[in-house]
């Protein structure tokens, strides 16, 4: 039994090294779209404009620029302008991305710019610098992985240098997302800034929330502390207590990836996976604000 356990354990050491340093996962280049939202405040005029944009970014039909293959970005959307002005838009060009699987970078031609910037380099480690088109320079603080859709995708939390105070979870870049700001916009802000809603994929004309694989609110780090998991490892039966009063949705994926088992809970419940076999479990724990990820041994 002992034994068991610790072959077990060192395998989730191994898997969760490997999910954050060893697997890429690139952007999907087709039928994936980004709900993102900008706002911004002009204090210029007698009574302050507040700006915000709400869109969808999506692929288009490839396109050569300096002989290179790029993927058109177009944009679909509208502005509302306090007090009083809307505007909806539809299939506006914003630019052009490239990636470069093999060196884990993402480039992307900015709107009425005839030259590549680098979006994103996902091969960086803590203390690293990334430059973002704002000419600002980000350091690299952290690196962990969240889940997008059934797989642990790697994480770089940011600093903007020079802001060594803490270390802010907004900030951070995505591998096969993007950043939490958006697709090409790195961060949310007070006064003004962006914020990735919805990122997913859909099979029909056009995608809908329904398809969201990934929600920027998930792990924050104040649910994952709240939620207590005994005992783990566990013979299948286990207890699940979640310190709060909303209604809780939990869901077991075995190693590869595969939905096992999902039950609604209010707080406390036992749960039992029985019928599970041996092995390592990721259980995902979400109520309508929050989602974080907790992993589970059963061993009998």
């Amino acid at each position: 039994m002992i034994k068991k356990l610790l072959v077990l354990l060192i395998t989730l050491v191994c898997l969760n090294t490997k999910a954050q340093t060893n697997l890429y996962y690139p952007l999907p280049e087709a039928n994936t779209y980004w709900n993102e939202n900008t706002w911004g405040t002009d204090f210029n005029h007698p009574q302050p404009y507040i700006t915000s944009d709400n869109y969808t970014l999506f692929y288009s039909n490839d396109t050569l620029i300096n002989s290179i293959a790029y993927h058109k970005i177009l944009k679909s959307g509208y502005t509302n302008t306090y007090p009083n002005i809307n505007n909806f838009y539809s299939n506006v060009y914003v630019g052009a991305l490239r990636q470069d699987s093999a060196q884990k970078k993402v480039y992307f031609i900015y709107l009425n710019d005839h030259l590549e910037q680098l979006l994103y380099n996902f091969n960086l480690t803590v203390g690293d610098t990334l430059p973002n088109h704002n000419q600002q320079w980000n350091i690299i603080q952290k690196i962990d992985s969240v889940l997008v859709g059934n797989f642990f995708h790697k994480r770089f939390l940011l600093q903007v240098l020079g802001n060594t105070n803490h270390i802010d979870t907004t900030i951070a870049i995505i591998e096969g997302v993007g950043s939490i700001g958006g697709l090409y916009n790195l961060f949310e802000a007070g006064e003004s800034g962006s914020h990735l809603h919805c990122f997913g994929s859909y099979n029909q004309n056009y995608p809908t929330t329904a398809d969201c694989l990934y929600i920027t609110d998930i792990n924050k780090v104040n649910f994952k502390n709240d939620i207590t998991i005994y005992p783990n490892p566990s013979n299948g039966s286990f207890q699940v207590t979640v310190n709060n009063e909303q209604a809780t949705e939990i869901k077991i994926y075995d190693i590869a990836g595969k939905l096992v088992l999902s039950q609604s809970i209010n707080g406390n419940a036992t749960i039992h996976a029985n019928t599970l076999n041996e092995g390592i479990y990721t259980i995902s724990i979400s109520n309508s604000e929050d989602k974080a990820n907790k992993k589970l041994v059963i061993i009998r």
